[in-house]
C-alpha cells in the first residue's frame, strides 16, 4: 500500500521527479509533524503546570509567596502577548524575496 502523498509531493512528482524524492518530502513533512505536535505537547504541559502552580500560591500561599505567583503570571501574560506580536509582524521580511 503506498503512502498517501502530500501536496508538496505531489507537486514534486509534477515536475518529473523520481518517486523516491517524492516518497521522501513525504516522509520528512510527516517526520516534522511528529515533531511539531511534540513540541507543542511539551509546551502546553509546562506552560499549564506552571500557571496552576502560580494560581495556587496566589490563593493558598503567604505574602511573599502569593505576590511572586503573581508577578509569574503578569509576566507570563506578556511574554505570550509579545511572542504573538513578533511572531505575526508581516511587515519582516522572511529570508524570501530579500
Amino acid at each position: 500500500m503506498e503512502p498517501q502523498q502530500t501536496e508538496a509531493a505531489q507537486e514534486l512528482k509534477a515536475t518529473r521527479q523520481s518517486d523516491a524524492e517524492a516518497l521522501a518530502v513525504t516522509r520528512h513533512q510527516g517526520i516534522n509533524m511528529i515533531w511539531e505536535r511534540t513540541q507543542q505537547f511539551i509546551a502546553l504541559v509546562c506552560v499549564l503546570a506552571s500557571v496552576f502552580s502560580s494560581i495556587y500560591l496566589i490563593v493558598f500561599g503567604e505574602a511573599p509567596l502569593s505576590e511572586r505567583g503573581f508577578q509569574f503570571l503578569t509576566n507570563v501574560g506578556l511574554l505570550v502577548i509579545g511572542f504573538y506580536f513578533g511572531r505575526t509582524n508581516h511587515t519582516r521580511p522572511t529570508g524570501e524575496n530579500r
